[in-house]
């Protein structure tokens, strides 16, 4: 992290990255792979691949808010609340369409002021670098401002181990602070359980809503009258398991110490037929 980031905005952050480029022939520039993996897409090797939502993601990251975490700039249209143009502040983030207006491509940047019926806008992948340039007003598609985006957070090994254990994963082993094999299969074995998208890094969805019941309406969620329930994991009906969920978190518990290494785990079995 760069000095005093956590007291900088995204878009005072931003600035510090104008004059950085692509790196030259196939080499790729560190500091942009950087920004890939700061938003938790670590398997991007060049920076060849689009990387301009990876830039905003980065630097609202590093100010300390969530980003979308996405390699979409159209992602960013659902980020923060919506804000008028005419009430655009330097540092919005910017939403533009690029090729068809109803397609998925898309190009995000940081605002910074309107210039007739153009739009000056601080971006990366700006002809392969990090600029100032103007796009046209007609192709925006919305202005956003964090307003009610959450912290990001980033939990330390120690502590991710540690709420692992506490919700049951004892696979994860001692508490050293070290991501060795059985860390890894404790991760997994969460992501199984919570349906986390492949690829996602370890610091999400451990602070975020673990171990909760998916469906709360359906499952009171009191381990005595949780009706997902069942003597072993092959016979949890929880009905999230029809859609690839896993098991609620009293019906997994209460399973646990039946689904060690070479048994089944729960939310991996047959898929469940109880209905409300």
């Amino acid at each position: 992290m760069r000095p005093m980031e956590g007291s900088m905005t995204p878009y005072a952050i931003a600035q510090t990255y104008i004059g950085t480029t692509e790196g030259p022939g196939p080499a790729n520039n560190p500091v942009i792979i950087e920004m890939y993996s700061t938003v938790g897409h670590e398997w991007v090797e060049h920076d060849v691949v689009a990387w301009c939502a990876a830039y905003v993601g980065h630097c609202i990251e590093r100010a300390g808010l969530r980003s979308t975490r996405k390699l979409n700039a159209r992602s960013y249209l659902d980020w923060g609340v919506p804000v008028d143009l005419a009430d655009a502040q330097e540092g919005d983030v910017v939403i533009f369409s690029r090729g068809d207006p109803s397609g998925w491509q898309g190009h995000v940047g940081f605002f910074v002021r309107t210039v007739g019926a153009s739009i000056e806008v601080l971006g990366g992948n700006q002809a392969d670098a990090v600029n100032v340039k103007r796009y046209s007003k007609a192709k925006l598609l919305g202005v956003r401002r964090a307003g009610n985006v959450a912290p990001a957070v980033t939990m330390g090994v120690r502590a991710v181990q540690t709420r692992l254990r506490a919700l049951g994963y004892h696979e994860v082993g001692s508490i050293d602070g070290s991501i060795g094999p059985r860390t890894r299969a404790a991760i997994l074995a969460f992501r199984d359980d919570n349906s986390a998208v492949a690829g996602s890094d370890y610091r999400r969805g451990a602070h975020r809503g673990a171990g909760q019941c998916p469906t709360p309406g359906r499952c009171a969620g009191a381990r005595s009258r949780c009706p997902d329930r069942k003597p072993d994991c092959d016979r949890c009906q929880c009905t999230d398991r029809a859609r690839g969920r896993g098991c609620c978190r009293d019906c997994r518990l209460a399973n646990r110490a039946r689904c060690r290494r070479g048994r089944k785990r729960p939310g991996i079995g047959r898929a469940g037929v109880w209905h409300p």
